[in-house]
């Protein structure tokens, strides 16, 4: 379900069962449904999406498509200790 938040709504308490996504994420690359590899670096970093700067979304679809051209498996584990 996607709904356009009213002015008392916070990027920080999302509606319980939904989540925030900023526009500017959608703007870098991000797609629903999530890509399994995006849910797993959520995870493995303790973070939600709403969490995540701009830059970083350009810097998880990036390196993502950076491994599927080198053909190189993608994980969260590799992505975050290339960032860490």
């Amino acid at each position: 379900m996607l709904i356009h938040p009213n002015s008392t709504d916070r990027a920080h308490t999302p509606p319980p069962g939904l989540r925030t996504f900023f526009v500017v994420a959608l703007d870098n690359g991000l797609r629903f449904l999530m890509h399994p590899f995006i849910g797993e670096v959520l995870s493995m970093a303790g973070v939600g999406p709403a969490q995540i700067i701009p830059s970083m979304w350009i810097s998880i679809i990036g390196f993502y498509s950076a491994c599927l051209l080198a053909s190189v498996m993608p994980s969260a584990k590799f992505f975050l200790t290339s960032f860490s």
